[in-house]
């Protein structure tokens, strides 16, 4: 099924979570009232300073809505839909950065995203990772670096669990490189893409390619230095778009082996989306960039980026509970004019204590 037929089958919007509203800038006033009726703790919302210039564009979050919450620390998730149903990897923990995590599994209801159940994929000792989940016509692919894997030396390795059913996973194995650890993979005209850094020895981000998504080969390298999570986004013309967690933005066209970079805005686990002729980025930021008035000083931003002036614009940012230990978010587009986005939301890290974090999931349209 396509994401196009996906979308004539997505249930509409309820009373749950936010109905069709405008948003403009950094404005989430009524928005974040109506995501306190499902719980999320925010108290306040922000409200809108004056726009000099207008949006092209309006970003409408017409239902916004927590998926997952067990007061353990949720977050890192990634989502796609295949075989009539979608799901969602996430990385599982008693805090951000304990040795207890696993990457577990949301799965929807037919054809809506709703009604999930959890499930896991498998328990990764030592992990503080991501999950980064892939879709095949025949199979799903979870990618997570594992800290000092199979005692190789080097301080990550990324390992791969498949499924043929969504519900039994094999057992992970290494790709690629030691040390190298992939960030968000994408599919272009049959081949699959990933950005994978190394942070020991000769730092670097290499943009990488597989038919088959267990064997792995370099095409080229994107950025030189210490330089980290890097997702990746084709146009509809074939250039290949490069977002750095650093703040770099790199532009390459095919066969992908010359990049150009530029300054850019720094976000945490950058995450991007092609919907109609329309680029999202996001990304964790702060209230120091990007004020508004809900708790905290970390947040999910949510920009739009021009190629051809390579100028991000920040629409708004997403809801918080406590503003502290946020994003990582994750789109799926579901047709030109809408996507799914899921970030997380949690409370002040402390290494050692336990804390809570919360999968949010937000239908955004572009109008």
């Amino acid at each position: 099924m396509t994401q196009q037929q996906a979308k004539r089958k997505t249930s509409p919007a309820t009373n749950h979570g936010v109905s069709r509203r405008r948003f403009f800038g950094r404005s989430l006033a009524a928005g974040a009232m109506a995501l306190c009726q499902i719980n999320c703790s925010v108290s306040q919302a922000a409200e809108a300073p004056h726009e000099k210039h207008k949006a092209k564009q309006e970003i409408l979050l017409e239902r916004v809505e927590k998926i997952f919450s067990d007061g353990r620390w949720n977050g890192r998730a990634g989502i796609v839909f295949w075989k009539d149903r979608y799901y969602m990897t996430f990385r599982s923990g008693s805090e951000h950065s304990s040795t207890d995590g696993k990457i577990r599994l949301l799965t929807s209801r037919p054809h809506e995203p709703h009604g999930w159940t959890v499930s896991d994929v498998v328990d990764t000792p030592h992990d503080d990772a991501e999950a980064h989940l892939m879709a095949t016509p025949d199979r799903l692919l979870v990618y997570f670096p594992l800290e000092n894997a199979k005692d190789t030396g080097d301080p990550i390795e990324t390992m791969l669990s498949q499924s043929k059913d969504g519900k039994t996973w094999s057992p992970a194995v290494p790709v690629y490189k030691p040390g190298f650890s992939f960030w968000k993979t994408t599919t272009h005209k049959g081949t699959h893409y990933t950005a994978a850094d190394i942070m020991t020895g000769n730092h670097r981000v290499e943009l990488v390619r597989s038919t088959n998504g267990l064997d792995w080969e370099k095409v080229s390298t994107i950025l030189e230095g210490r330089f980290t999570e890097t997702s990746l986004l084709f146009l509809n013309d074939d250039r290949l778009l490069a977002f750095t967690r650093q703040g770099k933005v790199s532009f390459s066209r095919p066969p992908y082996t010359q990049w150009e970079t530029h300054a850019g805005v720094p976000l945490g686990g950058p995450a991007a989306a092609l919907v109609g002729n329309t680029i999202l980025v996001s990304g964790r930021t702060s209230t120091e960039s990007y004020p508004d008035d809900q708790p905290g000083s970390s947040r999910t931003g949510l920009f739009t980026f021009d190629p051809a002036t390579k100028t991000f614009q920040h629409r708004m940012n997403m809801f918080t509970q406590w503003g502290l230990d946020e994003s990582y978010p994750h789109f799926l587009k579901l047709d030109d004019q809408r996507a799914l986005m899921v970030w997380y939301t949690g409370e002040g890290y402390e290494r050692g204590v336990a804390k809570q974090a919360d999968l949010l999931l937000a239908h955004l349209r572009i109008q």
